[in-house]
C-alpha cells in the first residue's frame, strides 16, 4: 500500500507550533536613547525658541490637535475646561495626588502624554530617558506610555508591543563633557542618592571630570559612555585624553552626527574607533525630533540586563542604522516518525520540532545523533533530488516531514510525503513506490516526483493555501533554498580538481539559464534531415547569450575583485582556448583515423586538428561553425591558410598513387570532409558546443594566504588556489563563498556542515567567525559543528543540542547562549565537561597571566 497525500490538515497545526516556539528569538528593536522630558531645564516640547516652561496649557493644547492627538472636538472640550478652572493647578494637584499619579499639574501630564504618543508614532520599541541631571521625569514618562498602550494600543488588537523604558541621566560634567549613564531601573533610589553627592544643581551639573564620572557610574553598575562625542572639543591634557580615551577603558560612545568625524583627531594616539560601540543618539528637545535619530539594538527581551549583553557584543547587536532584514530563512522543521525512525521526541511518535533563529543557530552533539540527517532532509525537500539512493531511504523512515519557510513577506508550510510502501523494509527492491521518480531511467532516479510533496502558502494562523501549480512550486523552492555546503564534499572536488565548476555554480547561482538551455534542446531534438537548416539559425541565436555569459561573468567578477583587493580575487580563466575540449568531439562517431590524408592530398586529419587549434586562437568556436556550415571556406582560410599545415611533401610515388598538389586543391575541398562530418554527426557536434560554451567562463581563484590575522604583519601574498594546501584551499574557497554571498546580496539560508575540517584554529577564530558575525544580520545561518569556538564567540541566537541512546536521535535543548543551561551543554558536548575544561585553562594561564 502506497503512502498517499492527505488534505491540509496538520499543516496549520504545524505551523502554529513553531511560530509559538519562535517568539523567544532576539529582534532588531528600534531605540530612542538619550532623549529629555519636560524635567530637563532646557527643554522645549514644541519648538526650538521657546522653552516648556514658558508654554501655556492652550499652546500644548493646541500642538496637541496639530499632532493629531486631540480631535477638533476634543481640543475644544479641553480648551472650555481649561478655561472654566478645571485644570487650575490647585484644584487638577487635588486629582493628580488622590489618584496617585507622578503628576504636578495637568500641563506635565499633557506634555508626557504627548512624549508617549509621538514614540507610538514613530514605533520606537526601547526608549532610554536621560534628563539634565536628574531622572525625576523617569516614572512619569513610564506611566504615561504604560497608559497610552493600554488605552489607546491594546484596545486596537494590533500586533504592537509596549515600549520599554529604561532608567537613565544625563551628566553635565565639569570638563565641558556630558555623560549618559544608564541604570536598572530596580537601582532606582541608589541612582537618587549618587546624583544627590555629585550634583551641584540641575542646570549646572557636577564639579567632576568625565574621567571621574564614568567610573563612578561603573561603581553604581550602570552603562556610561561619552554624549554627542562629534561636539567634542578635545578639553584636557594629553595625559587625561590617554587615560579617558584608552581602549580598555573607552568601550561605547554616543553621537548624534555619524557623519562628522573631526572629533577623532583631538582625542588620543591610542584611540581606535573601529572598536568602539557607538550609539546614534537622539538628544531631542522636541517632540518632532523623537524618532529621527535612533540606534537599532537586537535582544530577546527587552531589559537593563539585555541592554548590557547587546553594548558588550556591539558588533553584531547595536546598528546605527536599521540592518537588512534578511527576505528568507527557514522557521522550523516538524517530523512525524513511525517505528523505525531515527529522530524522535522522547522515544515517542509525537513531533520532532526543531525552530531555528533567521540569524545564526548552532547545531551541536556527538556523533551519531543526526546532526547532518538535519541538513541532507532539506536539501532534499527542497532540491527534490536525493544525494544517494541509500539517503533518500534513510530519510524516508518517517510518515510526513513539514518545513516551515518564509519567502519576501509570505509564510510557507512544505508537507514531504515519503513515496515509500508501508512495510518500511529499506532492505527490499520495491520499497520505493511506483510514484517515487520522475521515470523508471537509472540515471534520474535521484530526481523526485511531484508526488513527494505538498506546498503551502500560510496567509495567516487559520488559513493554509495550496500551491497546486508545479511551476510556481518549483520557483519558490529554488529562490529560497540552494544546497547545503559540505567541506567534505569541498575537499573532494579539491581533489577531483572540479574548483572551475564549483566557482562557477556559485558565481551564476540564480541565473536563468532557460533561453541557452531552450536553444540546445531544440539542437538536439532536431530530425535529420533538418539538423544542417537549424544549426545554422541556432547559432546565430546563440552569439548573443553567450555574450550575455560572459559580460556577466566579466561585471562580477571586476566589481568583486574592486571590493576585496586584499584578500580574495576571482580570476576569470576560460578554457576556450583548450580547443581539445570540444573539437575532439566532432570526431567522436565519424571513423576516420588520424593519420590519414584528406582529399587525396597530403594534409592529414592530424593535420586539420592541428590547423583548427591555430584557428580557433583567432577566431571563436561558434564564428568557425557558423562560416563552415555556411560554406564559406576562403573566409576560413583567409583568417589562416590551411595548405602549410601539409606537413610532408609530394612525392612522385605520391603522385603516381593518385594525390594531387595541394597548391592546386581548392579550399572547399580541404575543409569539405569537416563540413560533412558536421552536419551528419547531430550529436556530437551539439555536444561539441554545449562543451565549447562550458569553457568560455571558467573561473580560479586567487588567495592572499597572509590575509588572515596572526602574530606578524605580512605583506600580501596572492597565489593560484591550486597551488595551496589543502587546507588553505579550504579557507580559500569559505572566504570565497561568504564572501561573494555577501557581496551580491544573496539572501538565501547559508547552511554549511562542520566548517571546522581541515581548518587552522587561528583561521577559524579571526577569518570564520567574524564572517559568521557579519552576514548573520542579512542572511539566515545554520552551521553544524563540533567546535566550540565557532558556538561561543559567533554569538549564535539558537544553539541546538542533540543527543542519541543508540538507537535514536532527540534534542537535548535548544535555546541563546546565554543561557546557563545550554552553556554547560556546550562545555559537555565541545570542551569534553567542565574539568577538561578547567585543566585547558589551568595549562593555559601562565600566558594568559
Amino acid at each position: 500500500m502506497v503512502r498517499l497525500k492527505k488534505s491540509a490538515i496538520g499543516v496549520l497545526d504545524v505551523y502554529n507550533q513553531i511560530e509559538n516556539l519562535r517568539k523567544r528569538f532576539g529582534k532588531v528593536k528600534k531605540a530612542e536613547i538619550h532623549f529629555h522630558t519636560p524635567a530637563s531645564y532646557d527643554y522645549r516640547l514644541k519648538t526650538p525658541d521657546k522653552y516648556y516652561y514658558d508654554l501655556t496649557e492652550e499652546e500644548i493644547i493646541e500642538y496637541a490637535y496639530e499632532l493629531g492627538y486631540f480631535s477638533e472636538n476634543e481640543k475644544c472640550i479641553y480648551l472650555n475646561d481649561f478655561k472654566s478652572g478645571k485644570f487650575s493647578d490647585e484644584e487638577y494637584l487635588k486629582i493628580l495626588t488622590e489618584k496617585k499619579l507622578p503628576f504636578e499639574s495637568f500641563k506635565e501630564y499633557l506634555s508626557y502624554q504627548l512624549i508617549a504618543y509621538k514614540m507610538y508614532t514613530e514605533s520606537i520599541e526601547v526608549a532610554v530617558i536621560t534628563d539634565h541631571n536628574t531622572i525625576s521625569g523617569f516614572y512619569k514618562l513610564k506611566y504615561s506610555l504604560n497608559q497610552y498602550y493600554q488605552e489607546k494600543i491594546k484596545p486596537s488588537k494590533k500586533n504592537i508591543s509596549d515600549i520599554k523604558l529604561i532608567l537613565g541621566v544625563e551628566i553635565s560634567c565639569s570638563d565641558c563633557n556630558h555623560v549618559v549613564g544608564i541604570f536598572d531601573e530596580g537601582s532606582y533610589d541608589n541612582v537618587q542618592r549618587f546624583l544627590n553627592e555629585i550634583i551641584h544643581d540641575e542646570k549646572s551639573g557636577t564639579i567632576e571630570n568625565t574621567y571621574t564620572i564614568l567610573n563612578l557610574i561603573k561603581e553604581n553598575q550602570g552603562i556610561g559612555y561619552i554624549a554627542h562625542i562629534n561636539t567634542y572639543e578635545g578639553v584636557g591634557t594629553k595625559l587625561y585624553k590617554e587615560k579617558l580615551f584608552n581602549p580598555d577603558f573607552c568601550k561605547i560612545l554616543g553621537i548624534t552626527n555619524l557623519n562628522v568625524d573631526g572629533w577623532k583627531s583631538k582625542t588620543s594616539k591610542s584611540f581606535d574607533s573601529s572598536k568602539i560601540c557607538f550609539i546614534h543618539e537622539s538628544d531631542s528637545h522636541l517632540l518632532s525630533e523623537i524618532g529621527v535619530k535612533n540606534t537599532w539594538i537586537k535582544m530577546n527581551r527587552i531589559s537593563f540586563k539585555a541592554l548590557k549583553i547587546a553594548l558588550q557584543n556591539h558588533t553584531f547587536c547595536i546598528f546605527t542604522e536599521k540592518p537588512e532584514s534578511t527576505p528568507i530563512f527557514i522557521k522550523g522543521i516538524a517530523i512525524k516518525p513511525v517505528q523505525n525512525s531515527f529522530l524522535r521526541k522522547n522515544q515517542s511518535n509525537d513531533l520532532f520540532i526543531l525552530d531555528f533563529s533567521k540569524d545564526l543557530n548552532c547545531i551541536i552533539g556527538g556523533r551519531g545523533t543526526g546532526k547532518s540527517t538535519i541538513l541532507n532532509i532539506m536539501d532534499t525537500i527542497f532540491t527534490q533530488e536525493a544525494e544517494s539512493i541509500n539517503k533518500l531511504k534513510f530519510i524516508s523512515l518517517y510518515e510526513t516531514i513539514y518545513v516551515v519557510f518564509r519567502a519576501y513577506n509570505k509564510d510557507y508550510v512544505i508537507r514531504f510525503l515519503p513515496q515509500v510502501y508501508d512495510h518500511y523494509d529499506i532492505t527490499r527492491n520495491d520499497f520505493f513506490s511506483y510514484t517515487a521518480f520522475k521515470n523508471s531511467s537509472l540515471d534520474d532516479e535521484k530526481k523526485l516526483s511531484k508526488e513527494w510533496y505538498d506546498l503551502y502558502e500560510i496567509p495567516d494562523r487559520k488559513s493554509a493555501i495550496e500551491i497546486s501549480d508545479i511551476n510556481d512550486c518549483e520557483m519558490i523552492l529554488t529562490t529560497v533554498y540552494k544546497k547545503h555546503y559540505s567541506i567534505n564534499h569541498i575537499i573532494n572536488l579539491i581533489q577531483q580538481r572540479k574548483l572551475g565548476n564549483f566557482i562557477k555554480e556559485v558565481i551564476h547561482a540564480g541565473i536563468s539559464n532557460d533561453q541557452l538551455s531552450k536553444i540546445l534542446l531544440t539542437l538536439r531534438n532536431s530530425k535529420e534531415k533538418d539538423f544542417l537548416k537549424n544549426l545554422k539559425t541556432s547559432i546565430s541565436k546563440l552569439y548573443p547569450v553567450i555574450e550575455k555569459i560572459e559580460k556577466n561573468a566579466f561585471e562580477k567578477t571586476q566589481g568583486f575583485n574592486n571590493h576585496y583587493s586584499n584578500i580574495i580575487q576571482i580570476k576569470f580563466s576560460p578554457l576556450k582556448n583548450q580547443t581539445s575540449n570540444y573539437i575532439f568531439e566532432l570526431f567522436r562517431n565519424s571513423n576516420i583515423k588520424l593519420d590519414r590524408y584528406i582529399s587525396k592530398t597530403k594534409l592529414k586529419w592530424i593535420d586539420l586538428i592541428t590547423y583548427l587549434d591555430v584557428i580557433l586562437n583567432k577566431i571563436t568556436y561558434l564564428e568557425f561553425l557558423d562560416m563552415l556550415v555556411n560554406r564559406q571556406f576562403a573566409r576560413i582560410n583567409k583568417i589562416e591558410p590551411i595548405k602549410k599545415y601539409a606537413t610532408e611533401p609530394l612525392t612522385s610515388k605520391d603522385i603516381a598513387n593518385g594525390f594531387e598538389n595541394i597548391d592546386n586543391v581548392t579550399t572547399g575541398r580541404l575543409l569539405g570532409p569537416l563540413y560533412d562530418i558536421v552536419k551528419n554527426n547531430k550529436e556530437y557536434t551539439v555536444q561539441s558546443i554545449e562543451n565549447y560554451i562550458k569553457s568560455i567562463d571558467d573561473f580560479t581563484l586567487l588567495f592572499n594566504i597572509n590575509s588572515k590575522q596572526s602574530l606578524a604583519t605580512l605583506s600580501s601574498n596572492f597565489r593560484e588556489i591550486e597551488t595551496l594546501s589543502l587546507g588553505q584551499q579550504v579557507v580559500a574557497l569559505l572566504t570565497f563563498i561568504m564572501e561573494y554571498g555577501k557581496y551580491i546580496g544573496d539572501y538565501t539560508p547559508f547552511i554549511i556542515d562542520q566548517p571546522e575540517d581541515n581548518l587552522d584554529n587561528q583561521y577559524i577564530y579571526n577569518t570564520l567567525v567574524a564572517s559568521l558575525r557579519k552576514i548573520k544580520n542579512h542572511r539566515q545561518v545554520i552551521v553544524v559543528t563540533h567546535n566550540s569556538t565557532i558556538v561561543t564567540n559567533a554569538d549564535a541566537e539558537q544553539v541546538i543540542i542533540l543527543n542519541s541512546d543508540g538507537k535514536s536521535g532527540y534534542i537535548e535543548k535548544t535555546g541563546y547562549i546565554s543561557d546557563e543551561k545550554i552553556m554547560k551543554l556546550i562545555m559537555v558536548h565541545l570542551e569534553g565537561g567542565g574539568q577538561a575544561f578547567k585543566d585547558k585553562m589551568f595549562t593555559y594561564s601562565t600566558i594568559l597571566n
